[in-house]
């Protein structure tokens, strides 16, 4: 004997759970594949920054800091000319200043040359004792112009065109962004002091974006002569105490 009420409410329980598995079937299936497209695709914070605002905050985050150590080494320079070889040192924005060791190439000879460089003024010790210099006498730029906040290297931070993201990668410890593009040749000139004043260099820059700290840049240009040289320039310790005073 059937009971027609019992086998109705037996059909539509399963039913019922049949809809029900379906529906987490498809949620699941939809978040499944939104969980994808999120990993893959940029950071939603980042999703709205183009590379030129990354700079800017780059520019900005240079030009603030009480102090940062710069080490910058040189490639393909000619052998030749009167060039900067490498550098490294301390800097601060707000005088600007610099502080740190310069290898130089004079005459054909390598010298590591102590520097110390305030505003438009810059000794060197030479043979032993400290001279104020003429920067351009030696055909060498001033290095506590790089960090002028109008016109040294944070400037040049504003003046890249065809700005592009690249490839992450690291440095130490941390992952940058990296921003590649060009800048004239007559705005490089301007904070070097050397090269051509005509066309332009390529730059890429590597940027701590949880920080807007700028780590890394290379440049690459027509420096010595119109033929190609490159300086890699790193930066780190932003936000030490740097204190640097006259000889």
């Amino acid at each position: 004997m059937s009971i027609p009420g019992a086998t109705r409410g037996y059909g539509g329980g399963i039913m019922r759970r049949r809809s029900l598995l379906a529906s987490v079937a498809v949620l699941a299936v939809a978040g499944g594949l939104t969980g994808c497209t999120s990993s893959s695709g940029p950071k939603p914070t980042d999703a709205a920054q183009t590379p030129t605002q990354l700079l800017a905050k780059a520019r900005d985050t240079m030009n603030a800091t009480s102090g940062v150590h710069v080490d910058m080494v040189g490639k393909d320079i000619p052998k030749d000319t009167n060039a900067v070889l490498s550098a490294k040192g301390d800097a601060t924005p707000a005088t600007p200043a610099w502080q740190g060791n310069v290898n130089l190439q004079f005459n054909g000879t390598a010298l590591q040359v102590p520097v110390v460089a305030i505003k438009d003024d810059m000794w060197a010790q030479i043979f032993g004792s400290e001279q104020k210099i003429d920067p351009a006498k030696y055909k060498v730029p001033n290095p506590a112009g790089f960090f002028d906040k109008e016109h040294g290297l944070g400037s040049l931070l504003g003046k890249v065109t065809d700005a592009k993201f690249g490839d992450e990668k690291r440095v130490g410890k941390v992952i940058v962004q990296t921003v590649s593009g060009s800048i004239s040749a007559a705005e490089v000139h301007s904070v070097f002091s050397i090269g051509p004043s005509t066309g332009k260099y390529d730059f890429t820059f590597g940027v701590d974006e949880s920080t807007n700290q700028l780590l890394t840049m290379t440049i690459n240009g027509p420096f010595y002569s119109n033929a190609n040289a490159s300086y890699d320039v790193s930066f780190d310790s932003y936000g030490q105490t740097v204190d640097i005073k006259a000889p």
